[in-house]
């Protein structure tokens, strides 16, 4: 597995990213875009960085980065189908390590996660993260659930 640093100028990477199908649902809800590549720049343009998990086929299996709003930081990550099968073991490992150096940089982490994302709800629960209920919100018709942790 290659892990790269990407940019808006990787437009080849990020045309060609084939995301899980939960995943576009969310990003759609969540932007309001109906084009994949369109949201995946936007998620990459209003990042410190992004990165990208290559697997030996030259497949991104995964495309993540950090957001900021002052002091918080905020996470983002969508998956190709394979990330959650095959390279679950590896995916588990290595996001433990993004989520520390992420929360390094920021006293608190927090964003929203599409309700009927099941696997990514259980993804951020492995991580560590918690939920606030109560800062739930609707977007394009969906409900979000906030998610976030603090640095100790």
């Amino acid at each position: 597995m290659i892990v790269k640093r990407i940019t808006v100028n990787d437009v080849d990477i990020i045309r060609n990213i084939e995301l899980r199908r939960a995943d576009y649902e969310e990003m759609k809800a969540s932007t309001g875009l109906t084009d994949p590549a369109e949201a995946l720049f936007l998620c990459v343009r209003n990042s410190e960085w992004t990165e990208v998990l290559i697997d030996e086929s030259d497949k991104v299996v995964s495309i993540f980065g950090l957001g900021r709003n002052g002091t918080i930081g905020i996470p983002w990550m969508m998956a190709h189908p394979t990330l959650f099968t095959q390279y679950k073991k590896f995916a588990n490992a290595y996001s433990k390590r993004v989520v520390a150096e992420m929360l390094a940089s920021s006293s608190v982490l927090a964003n929203y996660i599409d309700s009927r994302n099941w696997k990514h709800l259980e993804w951020v629960h492995r991580m560590g993260f918690e939920y606030d209920f109560e800062k739930s919100i609707y977007q394009n018709g969906v409900l979000f659930h906030f998610f976030y942790m603090e640095k100790n």
